[in-house]
């Protein structure tokens, strides 16, 4: 009752603001993903890229974008661009990866 009738007060017009939430999935989980750039330190081996994409594919989170080059010391260096619905979401794919065999470092990476 208190907002229908403030609602019509015009001395009140400037407090209202328009929101709108975000839409959900059928299981109650955000719609929409954020890009998360990440920066993987490995070291060179064969499978390493496959248990990267492995591990986020268990998690079911997306990539948008990888590429790799070599680093300082052997070390091959993954830019990675994964989906992420909100930052404990990307605190546990930092978590998993971190976990993945030959991967020495995970840190935010940033978008060129």
């Amino acid at each position: 009752p208190n907002v229908i009738s403030q609602r019509g007060n015009e001395d009140n017009l400037s407090r209202w603001v328009n929101a709108e939430w975000a839409k959900a999935d059928a299981q109650g989980a955000p719609s929409h993903l954020y890009e998360a750039n990440l920066q993987i330190v490995c070291e060179d081996g064969i499978g390493v890229i496959a248990g990267i994409s492995m591990t986020l594919a268990d998690m079911k989170v997306s990539i948008s974008s990888i590429n790799t080059a070599v680093g300082k010391g052997g070390n091959m260096i993954v830019n990675i661009v994964v989906g992420c619905k909100n930052l404990s979401h990307y605190n546990a794919i930092v978590s998993r990866l971190n976990a993945v065999p030959k991967v020495v470092s995970v840190i935010r990476g940033f978008s060129k």
